[in-house]
């Protein structure tokens, strides 16, 4: 794994700091019911909600200096998926300042290994480059492949909460002292 400044690249994939720009290749994601099952309640996202999310991701990259990632294949510069980290916001107290690793991958390049690879890059990034300490992922419990993808990276099953009405499985991961 190769990082420079806040682009990493890893054996197949580049990853890069998502910009407000990319907001149409998320839109694509984001409009796709099979991409969006085990994202919040299932709901797909319209255009606009679409330029929001690119938005704060852009700024929560100004704001924290860390954050989402765009996910490209190295070979062709296909648009995978994208993921990172980002603070809690507004939900439940016991969460806050924590920070949540999540992704989204396109259906096309499921079953590929590329949410394995980018998970355990953004893991060691996360502790290495920006010094976090605990990283939580919330998962949904039927969401089985995201479950095995998070174990494989060494983040463990530890509590269940509900956020917006949802159970979620807590997986959390800790800085190696």
């Amino acid at each position: 794994m190769q990082i420079e400044l806040n682009e990493i690249k890893t054996e197949r994939l580049i990853l890069r700091p998502i910009l407000f720009e990319d907001w149409q290749v998320l839109s694509i994601m984001y409009s796709n019911p099979k991409v969006m099952k085990y994202i919040y309640d299932g709901s797909t996202f319209t255009t606009e909600q679409a330029k929001n999310r690119a938005r704060s991701f852009s700024e929560h990259w100004k704001n924290h200096g860390f954050g989402m990632w765009l996910l490209t294949k190295q070979s062709n510069h296909s648009v995978v998926g994208y993921g990172g980290f980002r603070y809690f916001e507004n939900e439940q107290p016991e969460f806050a300042n924590q920070i949540e690793l999540g992704y989204i991958i396109d259906a096309p390049f499921w079953g590929c290994g590329y949410a394995s690879e980018a998970v355990c890059a953004f893991i060691q990034a996360g502790f290495h480059q920006f010094n976090m300490k605990r990283i939580l992922a919330t998962i949904l419990p039927e969401n089985i492949a995201s479950q095995k993808i998070a174990e494989k990276a060494g983040l463990k099953h530890t509590f269940d909460a509900k956020f917006s009405g949802l159970l979620h499985s807590i997986y959390e991961a800790n800085k190696p002292e």
